[in-house]
C-alpha cells in the first residue's frame, strides 16, 4: 500500500518544457504542477529554450537543485542523451508528445479528402519530435501501393514567418501541392496569412491542416482544421507517475497505454476542401463556378444583400443577381439559401 501522502511534503520536483513560442507547454507544466501540489510537492520550473543546447543547459540546472524527481518534455534531446539523463537521476518521467500519432491522423484526413499531392511542413532537423509528425504522415502514405501520393517534406523555422516561407517553397515547386500539413499552428497561421497576401485561396487553392493547440486556429479565417494535441492529459499523466515513484510504489498502474492516444482527434474546420465532393461539374455540363459567382456567394454568406454586394464588388446588383442564379443552377440548388448552404459544404467559400 502507499506510504501517506504526508510524507511527500518535502518533496521538490523540477519540470523541464519549453513555456514560450510555438509549440508551448504551457498547459502541460500547469496541469502537472496543480496535481503535484495538491500532494503537498513544490515545483522548480525551467524554460527547455529552442535548442538541444538549451534543453542540456536547463537540465544541468535541474541538476544542480538536488530535487527528488524531474518532469521533462523534450523536442530536441535524443534518446542518447535521455538515457544518460536517466543515468544521472533515477526519478525522471520524459513526457513525449504523439506527433507520429499526429502524422498518420492527418495523412488519413487529407487521403480521405482525395489530396494525393501534399506538403509536410515540420521544424529544423534537429526537432526530433515534430520530424516524429513526417514520420506518422509517410507510414500512412506508403500505405497506398499504387504510388499514387506524392509527399514533399518541408523544414523550416517554427514561427509564422517560417509558415510564409514554406508556402514561397511550396508555389516554386514543380507539381503544386493541394494540402499541406504543419507540424505546428503558428507556421500554419503564418501560411494562412501568406495565403492570403499573395491571393492563394484556402480552401480552395491549398487546404492546410495543423497540429497543436486549437486555442489559435480556431479564430483564423477560415478555422484552421488541426490535430488536437491533449497536452493538458500528459501533463495529469507526468504527474500521476511522478507521485508513484516519489511514493515508492510500482508504477505499472499507469504506464503508457495505446488507449491513452484516444485523446488525440482530429478538429475538421474549414480549412481541408473534400476533393471528392468538389462540385466542377455538378449538373452534367461541365460548368464551373467562376471567380465572381464565387465572390457573390462568399458575401451572401457572410448575410450581405445583393445590393451591398454589388457595392463591394464595383458592379451592378442586377449583375450580382445573374451571378447568384448562375451560381444557383451549377450547384443544382433549389434557391440562394440553398447555393450558399452547398458551396459552404462543399469548400467552395468558407465562413
Amino acid at each position: 500500500m502507499p506510504r501517506s501522502l504526508n510524507t511527500l511534503a518535502n518533496k521538490q520536483v523540477g519540470i523541464l518544457a519549453r513555456l514560450t513560442g510555438s509549440p508551448s507547454q504551457q498547459a502541460l507544466v500547469e496541469e502537472a504542477t496543480q496535481m503535484l501540489r495538491e500532494r503537498h510537492v513544490d515545483t522548480i520550473i525551467v524554460s527547455a529554450g529552442y535548442t538541444a543546447s538549451d534543453e542540456l543547459k536547463a537540465w544541468n540546472t535541474l541538476l544542480s537543485q538536488n530535487l527528488d524527481g524531474v518532469i521533462a518534455h523534450l523536442e530536441c534531446s535524443d534518446s542518447d542523451r535521455q538515457a544518460a539523463w536517466q543515468e544521472q537521476h533515477s526519478n525522471i518521467v520524459f513526457v513525449h508528445s504523439p506527433y507520429e500519432t499526429a502524422g498518420e491522423l492527418a495523412a488519413d484526413h487529407l487521403l480521405g479528402y482525395g489530396h494525393s499531392c501534399i506538403a509536410v511542413v515540420t521544424g529544423p532537423a534537429e526537432q526530433h519530435a515534430a520530424q516524429a509528425a513526417l514520420i506518422g504522415f509517410m507510414q500512412r502514405t506508403h500505405q497506398k501501393r499504387d504510388g499514387s501520393v506524392q509527399v514533399h517534406p518541408l523544414r523550416t523555422n517554427q514561427s509564422e514567418a517560417g509558415g510564409a516561407e514554406a508556402i514561397a517553397r511550396m508555389m516554386s515547386l514543380e507539381e503544386v501541392p493541394t494540402a499541406a500539413f504543419f507540424a505546428n499552428d503558428i507556421m500554419a497561421i503564418g501560411a494562412l496569412n501568406a495565403c492570403r497576401a499573395t491571393g492563394i485561396k484556402v480552401p480552395i487553392d491549398l487546404s492546410i491542416l495543423c497540429c497543436g493547440a486549437p486555442s489559435g486556429s480556431v479564430h483564423t479565417v477560415p478555422a484552421l482544421s488541426t490535430v488536437n494535441f491533449p497536452t493538458n492529459y500528459l501533463g495529469r499523466r507526468a504527474a500521476r507517475k511522478m507521485l508513484y515513484l516519489l511514493d515508492g510504489s510500482s508504477i505499472e498502474s499507469c504506464r503508457y497505454k495505446q488507449s491513452d492516444e484516444a485523446s488525440i482527434k482530429l478538429i475538421s474546420r474549414h480549412s481541408v476542401q473534400n476533393r471528392l465532393n468538389y462540385p466542377t461539374k455538378p449538373n452534367g455540363a461541365g460548368e464551373q463556378i467562376n471567380e465572381r459567382e464565387r465572390d457573390s456567394l462568399q458575401w451572401a454568406a457572410r448575410g450581405k444583400t445583393s445590393w451591398e454586394i454589388s457595392q463591394i464588388l464595383g458592379i451592378s446588383e442586377s449583375t450580382v443577381i445573374y451571378h447568384m442564379r448562375n451560381a444557383t443552377r451549377k450547384l443544382n440548388a433549389a434557391n440562394r439559401l440553398h447555393a450558399v448552404t452547398k458551396a459552404l459544404k462543399s469548400s467552395l467559400i468558407d465562413f
